[in-house]
Formats: structure tokens, sequence, C-alpha cells
């Protein structure tokens, strides 16, 4: 009688499975509920202060002239930016409720937020703005995993170096996470919705980042796999598996290699001085590729830890590694 053969398990490694732990968190309302709390605190805690403020002190009587009228005023701003904020947290408000039906999308925050930025906070003083912008800023270092996570379009955020830019924070807040099984009778193409919602491994590539998508409503398809190029394996070849992206002076070494310095050198400088701390972020920018694959549905199966300490994590690194966007401005101090 023939023997039937089987494709070998899939066994997720602790990278693997943080990054299961953080699609996981990123697609929950409790990250939505964090959202919201944030929004919250930026209207109720800091933006309704000051307008009261600059209406008990009489500010925007200086701040109406001939040539700019009303522009600069408290009363401008209250009336055109302050509801977008109020939109922002209704919108967030939807979305809690709706996702305890199943249903997923990104959140409105980077329309509201920079509806609101298009109006004039002369009204304020330098204090009370750098209070403002620092709201603003918790806000979007919340909302930008879970657009990330709930992004349908095939060019997802997600790579290697975004989990790792994600993972210390989420690392310091959950340490303890599930413990998650691969159900390799639950499967699915890249281009094809999923069977269930939730996160996906790739069948066919073990460097392929981890997905998450869904089924309800328009659903969102699985995309395609995020993994590395040639440059990106030759950076994990060289820099080591434990080391990539946090080693700055292992990464700068790669990026100044011979057959990559030419790729990388212009990058690294700015007004002719070199940063050795932009490596990890700029190698980042040229290590990967998408391609097709053959997705399995990651199961949670029970309560587990991972260590505080996760063996990829260089402990000590001296040096702060950066990420840059194509086409971002680098502003660094001297």
């Amino acid at each position: 009688m023939a023997m039937i053969k089987r494709s070998p398990d899939i066994q997720l490694d602790s990278w693997r499975s943080l990054q299961a732990a953080m699609l996981y968190h990123y697609a929950s309302t409790d990250a939505l509920r964090e959202l919201h709390s944030a929004v919250t605190n930026l209207i109720e805690g800091v933006v309704d202060p000051l307008l009261e403020l600059s209406r008990l002190q009489g500010r925007d009587e200086a701040l109406r002239n001939p040539r700019w009228g009303e522009r600069d005023t408290s009363e401008t701003w209250s009336k055109n930016a302050w509801p977008f904020l109020k939109d922002l947290q209704k919108s967030v408000a939807k979305d809690i409720a709706t996702r305890n039906f199943g249903q997923y999308c990104r959140t409105s925050t980077d329309e509201c937020l920079r509806g609101a930025d298009q109006y004039s906070m002369l009204w304020t003083s330098d204090d009370e703005e750098a209070r403002y912008q620092a709201a603003v800023q918790l806000i979007n270092h919340i909302s930008g995993p879970i657009d990330d996570t709930l992004d349908e379009h095939d060019s997802g955020r997600w790579s290697d170096f975004e989990f790792m830019f994600r993972y210390r924070d989420f690392c310091r807040v959950y340490p303890t996470r599930p413990v998650y099984r691969v159900r390799k009778d639950i499967c699915a193409n890249s281009g094809e919705l999923p069977p269930r919602d939730g996160v996906y491994v790739s069948a066919d590539d073990p460097h392929a980042t981890l997905q998450f998508a869904w089924t309800k409503g328009r659903g969102c398809k699985l995309r395609s796999a995020t993994t590395f190029n040639e440059i990106g394996l030759a950076a994990l070849d060289f820099v080591g598996r434990s080391k990539l992206w946090n080693d700055v002076e292992k990464m700068y070494e790669f990026a100044t290699l011979p057959s990559f310095a030419e790729i990388f050198r212009e990058q690294l400088e700015v007004n002719g001085r070199e940063y050795p701390r932009f490596a990890p972020g700029v190698v980042s920018q040229s290590s990967f590729m998408r391609k097709p694959s053959r997705w399995y549905f990651v199961e949670i199966d029970g309560e587990g830890s991972l260590p505080s300490e996760p063996a990829w994590e260089v402990s000590g690194m001296s040096e702060t590694v950066l990420r840059l966007q194509a086409g971002e401005m680098c502003k660094v101090s001297r």
C-alpha cells in the first residue's frame, strides 16, 4: 500500500509567535479602546481646557487683524479643527462596536488629524502647543500598527523590520501571550479571501511576515508575502538572526561592504557626514520583496509566555535605530 507523503508541520518560533501576538492585539477591541482613550484625553484633557483658558483670557481680541481676520483665533479652531477630533472619537467608538460583530477596517486617524492640522494654533503658547502635539503623537503611535494590520492593499506595511521596530514596546506591555497552533487544514492562497478571520503564516517561506485577514463585509483577501530579497538574505546571513536590525555596528558594517557600499553610501550621509545609526533603516528599505504564497491559519491554543528578553534582541545597544520612510527627510542633531 502506497504511503501518502505529508508536508512537514509548521512550528512557529518565538519571532513568528510574537508577530502573531502583535497582529491579534492590533486587530482587537482592546487596541481600539486604547486609541479611544487617547483621543478622549486629547479632547477633554488638553484641547477643551485650552479653549476655555483662551476664552477666559480674551486671547482672540489680540489675534484678530484686518489682514488675517479670524484665522488665528481659538474660535476659528474650535469651529473647524475641534469637530475633526470629535469625528475621530465617534469613529473609533463605532469601530469598537462593529468589531464585536467581526467587522474590520482602518481607523480614520490619519484623515481626522490631517484635517485638524490645517488650522492655525497661534492662539496657543509654545508649551501649550507642545502638549497638544505630544497627545497627537501618542494617538498616531497607537493607531499606526492598527492601520498597518488592517490595510487591505496588497502592499501592506508589515515587514520583518517593522515588526522589530514595534516589538519592544509591545513586550513591555504584554509579557504574556497565547500559544499558537498552525492549522494546515484551514488555508488559502494570496489573492483569495481567508476561510476564517485571523492571522495567517506562509506555508512556503519561513522568512515571510505573518498577516491578518478577514471575511465579513467586503473582506480582506490574503496579500502577497513580504519576505527577504537578495539583499535582505545577504544581511540576514552576514548579521545573523539574533542581531538583524538591532545591532547598529553590524548593520553598518554590512552596509559598507564593497558589494553594497555604492547602494547605501549616500543614504548614510547628511551634509557629508556619515551616520552609522542610519544603517538598519537604510538597509531595510532595500531588503524586501513581495511574492504570492499559500497561507495557513494561526489559531490561539492556550496561554503561555515568551522571554522578556527575546533571543533575537541585542541588549545594551548603544545607538538608536532610526526608521525612515521613502522620501522622508531625516533630521539629526550634530
